[in-house]
């Protein structure tokens, strides 16, 4: 309500995607008049474990584990493990990157509030929505994360 009196709110809503919000907000119970009148942006984050550059080691991985759209997509990636050294307390694993997924708001998205999500999607890669999957995989492919951090990601 307060969005709609002309203040900026900023506020967390856990969800798997940026577009989670809208719909969590509509099963909250929030009218469609007022998600598409009052929202600017939805944005989803994730934090992403980043290999240690001293230990990890080359892999190869069991496709099977993969889920079928990716397994061509991945076929000439070069895959990597987390081993464990000193450096990273022995845990394969040294810092964080943070990955997010964000949806600015324009007409166009606001006229698929309330479509069905076959719709919506056309309409975010029309847009060039980048995915948390997308820039999971494309740390994948850097060899700056391992399998198992990518299907997390992807799995959620």
């Amino acid at each position: 309500r307060a969005s709609l009196t002309g203040h900026l709110v900023l506020s967390t809503i856990h969800t798997n995607s940026a577009w989670g919000i809208v719909s969590r907000l509509a099963d909250m119970g929030v009218p469609e008049y007022i998600i598409s009148g009052t929202l600017k942006m939805v944005i989803a984050q994730r934090l992403v474990r980043l290999l240690c550059e001293n230990c990890k080691q080359k892999e190869l991985p069991e496709l099977a584990q993969l889920p079928n759209a990716l397994k061509n997509q991945l076929s000439e990636t070069l895959f990597y493990t987390n081993v464990g050294c000193e450096l990273c307390h022995y845990t394969g694993f040294k810092g964080r990157k943070a990955i997010y997924e964000l949806i600015t708001i324009n007409d166009e998205i606001r006229s698929v509030i309330g479509a069905p999500m076959q719709e919506v999607n056309k309409l975010l890669l029309l847009q060039k929505v980048q995915f948390l999957k997308d820039k999971a995989l494309a740390l994948l492919k850097e060899g700056k994360t391992s399998t198992n951090e990518v299907l997390n990601i992807i799995i959620d």
